[in-house]
């Protein structure tokens, strides 16, 4: 393959945009080895209302208690057709928060490698778990 880096974020890219999120669509794709295992987005539950956000008063958009991170989903996905997530890289567009970061270390994943670098502390625990973190850089050919 050319560029894993550019192949498999091109996914995660492809996967964000089946997001209905207004705020901020974001994808995720497992890899492991040569294979995908899988990809996600953030989004409501399978069979809810793809509502993601709501207006408030001041015209901001608020994300509803029951969206998935992306990160969340594909934990999830990954536990019950795959047997888990360990050993596998993550490539997602967007730097995970904390309690995301928290459940990928604890479910073993390899590495993680991040487009779009939102939220530092979610690195900062993956690191402190000895999980190596990276930015995503195109290559000259890009995605």
């Amino acid at each position: 393959m050319k560029n894993a880096d550019d192949f498999y974020m091109g996914v995660a890219l492809a996967a964000a945009r089946q997001s209905y999120a207004l705020k901020r669509q974001v994808g995720v794709v497992a890899v492991k080895g040569p294979s995908i295992l899988d990809f996600s987005y953030n989004g409501t539950l399978p069979g809810a209302d793809n509502t993601c956000e709501r207006e408030l008063p001041d015209g901001r958009l608020e994300t509803l208690p029951g969206v998935l991170h992306a990160e969340e989903h594909l934990l999830i996905k990954l536990a019950r057709r795959h047997g888990g997530a360990a050993g596998a890289t993550f490539y997602c567009t967007l730097s995970p928060c904390e309690q995301c970061a928290r459940m990928m270390a604890a479910a073993g994943i390899a590495e993680l490698v991040y487009m779009e670098e939102h939220k530092t502390a979610g690195l900062d625990l993956l690191e402190s778990y000895l999980v190596p973190t990276r930015q995503y850089v195109p290559s000259e050919s890009g995605i």
